[in-house]
């Protein structure tokens, strides 16, 4: 597209639609609707030949306040959620040749979370940005690891090809990172 963003015009074909025409049975889970913008949502384009399209980004309120958070904040219901919703529709399918893309953001917005314990944040110390990070990443580390045991663990699934990569590292050598 050279210097232009999307949507992609009609005349161009995606991925899930080239696999489609070969048969492939197509989902996507992108966690594309969240508070302060969306991106990977239906009606942006990127839904086509995706026979599945889920851009649910759960919100909960957590038993107890997060990390200074007043008691009524709404924060990410985790990734083990939208893996949980996958697992279950690639099990569902599992007869079939299948292309599922799944998007995970829980890591776009770092922060303290009862949900993943104590991790990096050491005892008796202000936790920096990044023991918090780090401790959010070994919880979605930990997801996408029971994730793949589950499919492993599947009749069918194990000639699978799994595919992990990550938009949400961040440099914490970047001015103004390390204060966040």
């Amino acid at each position: 597209l050279g210097g232009h963003q999307g949507p992609l015009p009609e005349g161009m074909q995606t991925l899930p639609e080239l696999l489609q025409a070969k048969r492939y049975v197509t989902a996507a889970f992108t966690e594309g609707h969240v508070p302060g913008g969306e991106d990977m949502c239906y009606g942006s384009g990127f839904e086509r030949g995706f026979e599945v399209f889920d851009d649910e980004f759960r919100l909960e309120t957590p038993a107890k306040a997060a990390g200074g958070l007043p008691s009524t904040a709404q924060v990410p219901a985790g990734s083990s959620v939208t893996l949980n919703k996958a697992a279950e529709w690639i099990e569902a399918h599992s007869t079939e040749k299948l292309s599922v893309f799944i998007r995970l953001r829980e890591l776009a917005y770092p922060m303290r979370l009862p949900r993943y314990g104590e991790g990096f944040l050491g005892r008796g110390r202000t936790p920096t940005p990044k023991d918090i990070y780090d401790t959010a990443l070994a919880s979605v580390d930990r997801d996408i690891g029971e994730f793949l045991h589950r499919i492993q663990a599947h009749p069918g699934l194990d000639n699978t090809c799994i595919v992990v990569a990550s938009a949400y590292g961040f440099d914490f050598s970047e001015p103004g990172r390390a204060e966040w």
